[in-house]
């Protein structure tokens, strides 16, 4: 990828993320380059394919370093601590990012024959041989669904990320990461092994979350 290349995506990126994805132009993308809109469809068929170019550098970058980061971590409990920080580190990290893939790639239709795609849902679906692998050493509570238990995981982490991109508090959206990772724990721990945890279960079998 060259400069002028790089240089359409940083631009277009900080436009969507600010204006969002109908309100801008092409032109506001190449006048923001110093492109005219003829040189810019030398590079680009359409404002979409700018999107999806962002989302997908973005998402393959997102989901090599959640592997670099994940690499030697064995303990299931261990893996989805630092899941759920890494989710929050690189938002931080890259609030327009999770501003596109928030607002734009989860409300497009005919999303999964893009490559953005299949990153997002190879990172989501990380989670379920976590919770797997937690459930088969004793960690994790066996009668959980793992399929349903990773989309609620998903959809905690989204909240908390949409809650902090609009208000900005706290500063850091890492200080969710413990907040977020206990509550989860208390979903899906085997209170079996935690007389403490067999405690406070509710009563009637009701989800923490």
């Amino acid at each position: 990828m060259n400069a002028t290349n790089q240089k359409i995506l940083q631009e277009a990126e900080r436009i969507f993320s600010q204006k969002g994805f109908l309100q801008t132009s092409i032109h506001e993308i190449a006048q923001a380059c110093r492109l005219g809109v003829a040189s810019l469809y030398h590079y680009y068929a359409n404002k979409e394919d700018i999107l999806f170019a962002i989302l997908e550098r973005n998402l393959k970058k997102q989901l090599e370093e959640l592997n670099e980061h994940l690499s030697g971590i064995t303990n299931p409990i261990s893996r989805l601590e630092k899941y759920i920080w890494f989710q929050f580190y690189f938002c931080q990290k890259s609030p327009g990012h999770s501003i596109l893939v928030l607002l734009e790639l989860r409300h497009r239709s005919g999303l999964e024959k893009i490559p953005a795609y299949q990153y997002m849902k190879e990172m989501v679906n990380q989670l379920v041989p976590i919770l797997r692998e937690g459930q088969k050493q004793g960690l994790f509570d066996k009668k959980i669904d793992t399929i349903t238990f990773r989309n609620m995981i998903w959809g905690t982490l989204e909240a908390f990320t949409r809650n902090w991109l609009i208000f900005k508090r706290p500063e850091s959206i890492v200080d969710f990461a413990p907040i977020v990772t206990e509550r989860i724990m208390q979903g899906i721990r085997n209170s079996q092994n935690n007389p403490k945890e067999r405690k406070r279960a509710p009563k009637n079998g009701g989800n923490p979350l």
